[in-house]
């Protein structure tokens, strides 16, 4: 807006213009922020000391100047470019204070923040731009006018003064207070020892004129904590106050949590800014990408962006992170150089290459030098095409001071895995530090039998098996506080493998054609029941059940090769053998009965069997020479039965005959038996007998 008017140009609101009813609304709304910089301008003026438009080709864009609280943003957006006000703008003749011109175009403010002196503060027209202006009566100022960030058990040395009055004497205070933090009435603020202090703390330090307090000054003051391995991990784009990376790390992001377009404070430091990171928008197309709402959640810029943090002097390591940034398909649409403590110690990084294509991050290593106690950063946006608002896009950043040796722990994701009854060891790793280290679980449950010792052995014998997961925490024994760190871990605990199957059977007896066969199969090992199975056929007549019994009535002769397989209930790795089978023909029948039984006429002749060994049953008898006492007979299956009813004489007689047994294959056998039989025996008186003359 004033790039064509000279340095040392003054203006000011007419006094027509009613402040008091530009706006209306209590503390809790911007108005009454936005008449307290229209009063200025209307009772003081404003003298243009230093700054440019972006014609002038400075190339140094925004400096992320914001504001605290939020109304005093929504103040300086309803100002922005001082166009709610612009045609009761007139400029004054520093001589009489008299008004000689008044602008009548509509005009765009340039943006640089100049060097400052005690004559004068700098008033901010928006989110992002401030202009330096003289002030009369009483004023109180507070240099710089934004605060660098101060990290727990760390200071830093503002400078307070007053202007315009022979007492200029002062006091300083924070408000709201934060616990073990201070300042001193010359300006030293003191941030909470690194112990006391675990989550970003923002106050406000505020130094009044002891002539007139009513003339105050306000400066933004924010304290940041250590993460435990003694370093400042801050994210910029993040949407939430904290992110936790793979590594168990916190990141620290917004102090009050924000919307993913909100103009207000988004993260630590950067005070103003949209957060336009493409994960914010679009986390799905990340996928499975490591600490991808880290990288992708960015803070996205067409300005410059800065970040100050006051640090004891010496040597640190700055690692940017960043990402190809929303809206960016191309190299060349995401450009910026890095500048550390007004040196440019990169130039040109293309955020798409760097990051090797879209939905990617990358991360970027500088080395700084501290020798004023302020660490400062600057991204440059040099090429910016993208169609879409976006710009450059960082995501967050860690300081390393030199010789810092952080804590490192990353368990793996799987231990190996343990079998209940057998000792299991494990030694947890850790580096970094300082020694001895302390672990203990913190989360989940370990298996029943191990236990975690203090120095990360974890070891014992497992009792049950399962899938077991749990968290482990090791801290090592820095001072004043310990770094900690967790990490979590799986670990599978299995039963006792089984012992190998075996089929103990390795020989079949031999099969007869046509006679039944019945054998039950043996095996050991693994975990019944067991499953027995062939995968070929067996020889006709017989099969395999799958209890292991070959059973059945061959019916072809010949040496027979069976494949068996066992298997069992858990799957162990099944057994297999060959085992020989030979089926043979019967040996021939041979009558094994050599005497019969003698009989008596009249009386029931003794059942009897005819005997046969070999052969093949069934088998059938015929009488084939000879014949068989009156009143017998022979049945086909061998049995003689009968009653004797003569012998043809008084006298006892022998009768022979011939016997032939077939079985059932044809096969025969032949034998000469004889059968005796006594005559009736006749009686006298009693006690004697009578025997035939």
């Amino acid at each position: 807006m004033f790039d064509w008017a000279p340095y040392g140009t003054r203006f000011r609101l007419k006094r027509s213009f009613n402040v008091d009813s530009y706006c209306s609304g209590g503390l809790s709304t911007a108005c009454p922020f936005e008449k307290a910089v229209l009063n200025t301008l209307k009772v003081y003026g404003m003298v243009l000391l230093d700054g440019t438009a972006p014609a002038d080709n400075w190339d140094t864009g925004i400096l992320s100047n914001g504001f605290y609280p939020d109304q005093l943003v929504d103040a300086a957006e309803a100002l922005h470019n001082w166009s709610p006000v612009e045609s009761s703008l007139e400029v004054v003749d520093p001589a009489n204070t008299q008004p000689f011109w008044t602008p009548t175009a509509y005009l765009t403010a340039g943006n640089q923040e100049g060097t400052t002196n005690g004559n004068r503060v700098t008033v901010c027209a928006n989110g992002s731009a401030c202009m330096d202006v003289y002030l009369q009566g009483t004023v109180v100022g507070i240099d710089p006018e934004r605060m660098p960030l101060i990290p727990a058990g760390g200071s830093y040395q503002a400078k307070v003064w007053v202007a315009n009055n022979p007492d200029t004497s002062h006091s300083c205070s924070l408000s709201p207070s934060v616990a073990g933090a201070s300042v001193t009435d010359d300006g030293l603020i003191t941030a909470p020892a690194r112990g006391a202090l675990s989550a970003p703390a923002i106050t406000t330090m505020v130094c009044a004129a002891t002539a007139a307090p009513q003339a105050k000054s306000y400066a933004t003051v924010e304290f940041m904590p250590w993460s435990p391995d003694g370093t400042l991990r801050l994210c910029f784009g993040c949407l939430k106050t904290t992110v936790t990376d793979h590594l168990g790390q916190v990141w620290y992001g917004q102090v009050t949590q924000r919307a993913v377009t909100d103009s207000y404070q988004p993260a630590a430091g950067l005070l103003y800014g949209p957060l336009y990171g493409s994960w914010n928008f679009y986390p799905s197309n990340w996928g499975s990408y490591t600490d991808a709402s880290l990288y992708g959640a960015s803070l996205s810029h067409h300005n410059d962006v800065a970040l100050h943090v006051a640090l004891a002097n010496g040597q640190y390591t700055v690692n940017v992170k960043g990402e190809s940034g929303l809206g960016v398909a191309a190299m060349g649409e995401n450009v910026y150089d890095a500048e550390i403590n007004g040196k440019v110690v990169a130039g040109w990084q293309d955020g798409y290459v760097l990051a090797g294509g879209q939905w990617k991050g990358y991360t970027q290593s500088y080395s700084a030098t501290v020798s004023n106690g302020v660490l400062s950063f600057v991204a440059r946006d040099r090429q910016d095409t993208t169609a879409s608002p976006y710009g450059m896009s960082l995501s967050a950043m860690q300081i390393v001071p030199a010789g810092n040796n952080p804590l490192q722990f990353t368990p793996p994701a799987q231990l190996a895995s343990g079998t209940v009854g057998t000792a299991y060891r494990y030694q947890f790793a850790v580096s970094g530090g300082i020694a001895p280290y302390s672990f203990a679980m913190t989360q989940g449950s370990l298996p029943p039998g191990i236990q975690l010792a203090s120095t990360g052995l974890f070891a014992g014998t497992p009792t049950s098996a399962g899938m077991f997961s749990f968290t482990v925490e090791v801290c090592d024994s820095s001072t004043p506080q310990p770094q900690c760190l967790t990490g979590s871990t799986t670990v599978a605990i299995n039963n006792p493998p089984a012992p190998p199957l075996q089929i103990l059977t390795t020989s079949l007896p031999n099969a007869i054609k046509g006679v039944a066969y019945d054998v039950l199969l043996r095996g050991s090992g693994g975990v019944p029941p067991y499953k027995w199975s062939s995968p070929s056929l067996l020889p006709p007549g017989l099969q395999l059940t799958s209890a292991g019994e070959i059973k059945g009535t061959p019916t072809q002769l010949g040496t027979f090769t069976l494949n068996i397989s066992l298997t069992d209930s858990q799957g162990t790795t099944p057994a297999a053998a060959k085992l020989s089978l030979t089926i043979t023909q019967a040996s021939p029948p041979v009558i094994t009965t050599t005497t019969l039984p003698t009989g008596t006429v009249s009386k029931a002749y003794p059942a009897t069997q005819l005997q046969v060994s070999g052969g093949q049953s069934p088998y059938t008898w015929t009488l084939t020479a000879g014949s068989l006492p009156a009143g017998l007979r022979m049945s086909t299956a061998g049995a003689i039965s009968g009653t004797p009813t003569s012998t043809g004489s008084m006298k006892a007689k022998a009768y022979a005959f011939t016997v032939q047994v077939t079985d059932a294959n044809g096969q025969r056998a032949m034998a000469n038996l004889s059968i005796t039989i006594n005559a009736v025996t006749g009686s006298g008186p009693v006690g004697l007998s009578v025997k035939p003359k």
